[in-house]
């Protein structure tokens, strides 16, 4: 199978602690689909890679086990100290990771500004992080209620949405929909809401 061709081809070279070893392993332990999904064992090896090579994809990764209580139990206090990591070295998934995840724990009681902030600050690295736009499109839209912040939620949803010219990003197509249906500070347009949610 190609999960046991990438486990056979990845193992040796881990010996030499090759970097792009320890994150095939990971990957191949943490994914469903290779068939071979171990938690314990993704988490060795993306701490390998962590440790060893201090690596931002692999920080994030750790994040995540944690996050989604991927060993039994959610744990945000060790993800956000992986996702502030990843950040530190510029990976804009850290900063992405650190905005879901503080929405996620907060609920009501969500820092948006915090949010923002870290939303900003990915797309300073990556400007067409489709993720961050629709979420900053989505707060402005729902959190940051103003005519000005209604716009600025428009302009976050085109761009995702130039962004992904095949529109299978699903979320962004709703989340443009809910713009023209629940329309605050211009008149409701039903015909294109329904155009957006329809695709």
């Amino acid at each position: 199978s190609n999960a046991s061709s990438l486990l056979y081809s990845t193992t040796f070279p881990c010996n030499n602690n090759n970097i792009l070893a320890l994150l095939g392993l990971g990957e191949i332990y943490y994914e469903e689909k290779y068939g071979q999904q171990d938690y314990n064992k993704a988490k060795h090896y993306y701490e390998l890679a962590a440790q060893k090579h201090y690596n931002s994809f692999a920080l994030c990764k750790l994040g995540n086990i944690y996050s989604k209580g991927k060993l039994g139990k959610i744990n945000y206090e060790k993800s956000i100290k992986y996702y502030k990591k990843a950040a530190k070295l510029g990976y804009e998934n850290g900063y992405y990771s650190l905005a879901t995840i503080y929405y996620q724990i907060n609920d009501n009681q969500v820092n948006i500004d915090k949010i923002i902030k870290y939303l900003e600050k990915t797309l300073e690295i990556n400007a067409n992080h489709i993720d961050s736009l629709n979420l900053l499109g989505y707060i402005y839209l729902n959190e940051r209620i103003s005519s000005e912040n209604h716009e600025k939620a428009k302009r976050y949803f085109s761009k995702s949405l130039s962004n992904d010219p095949t529109n299978q990003d699903k979320y962004a197509l709703c989340n443009y929909g809910d713009y023209y249906y629940y329309a605050q500070y211009e008149a409701k347009d039903l015909p294109k809401a329904t155009q957006y949610y329809m695709q």
